[in-house]
């Protein structure tokens, strides 16, 4: 009668375990914030590329309450410079961090002010395309030559 009991048992956490598992993947939905759904987000073009080095950007910008900015965000341009300083063409894999710090101040006039410091921090690896495909898009790089000439670097 034991043994009975403990099978039924055994069995019945056996089938709850079972039950736990899904046989049908979750639907997911992809979709883009500009583009909307995946299928619709046109067609990209392939192109072979060498990379070339990681290239990093740091920028602070700081903002208070009484509507004082100063500094700057990171900017795509701020990677490109980095990338055109290397002779590459574009900058992919972009990562960007950010490190938000407020300090309440107290000015020497006795108010009172919220100061937000926004510290970014941004990564990508640039790269030197081998071949490049017609396109009817604009290329994201369109302005590396005008960038490299910038950084001064020899063609």
């Amino acid at each position: 009668m034991k043994i009975v009991l403990k099978l039924l048992i055994l069995t019945g956490f056996m089938l709850g375990f079972v039950s736990c598992l899904s046989t049908v993947p979750p639907k997911r939905d992809f979709a883009f914030p500009q583009t909307g759904d995946i299928s619709e987000s046109g067609i990209v073009d392939v192109k072979d590329f060498t990379p070339v080095s990681l290239v990093f950007v740091k920028s602070t910008e700081t903002i208070d309450t009484l509507g004082t900015r100063t500094g700057s965000k990171i900017t795509y341009e701020m990677l490109m410079r980095e990338a055109a300083r290397l002779n590459a063409d574009d900058v992919i894999n972009i990562r960007i961090d950010i490190n938000q710090v407020e300090q309440r101040l107290r000015r020497p006039n006795g108010q009172e002010v919220l100061v937000t410091t926004f510290n970014y921090t941004a990564s990508g690896l640039a790269i030197r395309y081998t071949t490049a495909q017609p396109s009817s898009m604009p290329a994201p790089s369109s302005n590396v030559l005008s960038l490299q000439q910038a950084a001064g670097v020899q063609q």
